[in-house]
C-alpha cells in the first residue's frame, strides 16, 4: 500500500504540426494531415482508492503538445475520465499546465458524486486532449483512451456549501462577503441574486470564505445563460476565467453543478401568483421569496410565477402547513381550511419551500 502514496499518471502526448512555406512566413498555415494525437502512456492498469491515503497525491503529468509555430498562445490541456459504459466523460481539469495532481479521498468523492457504487472494480477510460482555441476545431488533438480498473470506498459525503462573488454582484469581489449559495442535490447549489451589469461584468463560485481556492470560474466558451465550470482546486493552479454575467440588470436564479461542472443564468421571477380557485398577487419580499395574507378555499394551492421560468408550482411533501413546491402538478396535495380564517403563505423559490401560517 506504501506505493499508493503518490501514483504517476504519465501522459506522452505528441505535438500537432503546424507547417508553413518558409520559417519567416508571417501567416503560417495548419496542415492538419500531419496532426499528431498525444499517446497516454499508463504504468498501472488498476487503482484502489483507500481511506487510509485519502490524502496521498496522484500526480497526472503528461507533455507539452507541439504546434511547431513562433510566439503560440497557451495551449490548453483536458484530462478526463468516463466509465466504459457511458458517453459521458468526467473533466478532471481545464489548465495550460502539463502536470496536475488530486488526492485519493478528492478523486473517491467525484466518483461517489456520480453516483457510482464502492468497494467494486469498474473500469474507467482516461484521455487527455489539448487545443489552441476552442473555436480552432483544427487544432484538437486527442489521446487513445485507456482503460483502467477503480475502486472507491465507502464515504459519508459533508456537503460544504458554496459561495458566490464578484463585481456584477452585491459583495463584489470581496471573498470574505461573498454569497452562501443552497445545497439542491449532487454537488449543485442555486441563488436567486440581484446582478447588475453597471457595476461590473463577472462572476465566479469559492468554497471558502476569505480564500481564492478552491474556486470555480468558466473557460472562453461560457456565456451569461450557460457553459461550462473549470474548476481551480488550489493556488498553484491558474485563475480559470470568471463567468460572464447578463447584460441587464435584475434578479437572476444562478445554478451551479460542481458535480458535472456546468452552471445557467437565468431571469429569477418578478412576480407571483396564489392560485387556490381564486388568484391573488403576491407581495415580493427578497430574491425569490414571495408572500400574502388572505382567506384559502379547500383543495390544492399553486404559485403562478412571472418573469424567471414562468412556470406554475405546487405543495408536496407537506408536513402540517409546510414543505416543498414542485413543478409537477401531479404531485399536489389538499388542505382543508376554515372558512373565511385569514392565512399567511409564503413561499420560496430559492430553496423550493412553501409555509402557510393561520392569523
Amino acid at each position: 500500500m506504501k506505493s499508493l502514496m503518490k501514483l504517476i499518471i504519465v501522459l506522452m502526448g505528441f505535438g500537432v504540426i503546424i507547417s508553413s512555406c518558409e520559417k519567416e512566413n508571417d501567416n503560417p498555415v495548419l496542415n492538419t494531415g500531419e496532426n499528431k494525437a498525444p499517446q497516454l502512456s499508463m504504468n498501472f492498469d488498476s487503482l484502489v482508492l483507500s481511506e487510509e491515503y485519502a490524502d496521498s497525491t496522484i500526480l497526472f503529468e503528461w507533455s507539452p503538445a507541439d504546434y511547431n509555430i513562433d510566439d503560440i498562445k497557451d495551449v490548453t490541456y483536458i484530462l478526463e475520465m468516463k466509465a466504459v459504459d457511458s458517453s459521458e466523460y468526467m473533466e478532471l481539469t481545464s489548465t495550460t499546465e502539463t502536470t496536475y495532481s488530486i488526492t485519493m479521498g478528492n478523486l473517491n468523492t467525484m466518483l461517489i458524486q456520480q453516483g457510482y457504487p464502492v468497494e467494486t472494480n469498474l473500469s474507467f477510460e482516461f484521455r487527455v486532449y489539448s487545443y489552441i482555441t476552442k473555436e480552432a476545431q483544427d487544432t484538437y488533438t486527442y489521446s487513445e483512451n485507456s482503460n483502467i480498473s477503480v475502486s472507491a470506498y465507502a464515504q459519508e459525503i459533508e456537503v460544504k456549501p458554496i459561495y458566490i462573488l464578484g463585481d456584477g454582484t452585491p459583495p463584489g469581489w470581496d471573498n470574505n462577503a461573498a454569497l452562501e449559495m443552497s445545497h439542491m442535490e449532487d454537488g449543485k447549489f442555486e441563488i436567486t441574486v440581484f446582478l447588475d451589469p453597471e457595476a461590473g461584468d463577472f462572476m465566479k463560485f469559492i468554497s471558502r470564505l476569505g480564500q481564492w481556492a478552491p474556486q470555480w470560474g468558466t473557460d472562453d466558451s461560457g456565456t451569461p445563460q450557460e457553459g461550462p465550470l473549470v474548476y481551480r482546486p488550489t493556488e498553484d493552479v491558474e485563475d480559470p476565467p470568471a463567468i460572464p454575467i447578463p447584460e441587464e440588470a435584475g434578479d437572476y436564479h444562478v445554478v451551479a453543478d460542481t458535480a458535472n461542472l456546468t452552471y445557467t443564468t437565468e431571469p429569477a421571477t418578478k412576480a407571483m401568483d396564489l392560485i387556490n380557485g381564486q388568484t391573488v398577487d403576491m407581495e415580493k419580499v427578497d430574491y425569490g421569496e414571495f408572500t400574502v395574507t388572505t382567506t384559502l378555499n379547500d383543495g390544492t394551492i399553486g404559485f403562478r410565477e412571472t418573469g424567471g421560468t414562468n412556470s406554475t408550482w405546487t405543495c408536496t411533501n407537506v408536513q402540517g402547513m409546510s414543505g416543498r413546491v414542485t413543478t409537477d402538478l401531479s404531485k399536489g396535495q389538499t388542505f382543508d381550511f376554515k372558512e373565511g380564517r385569514q392565512y399567511t403563505i409564503s413561499v420560496d423559490l430559492g430553496v423550493k419551500t412553501f409555509s402557510i401560517v393561520r392569523d
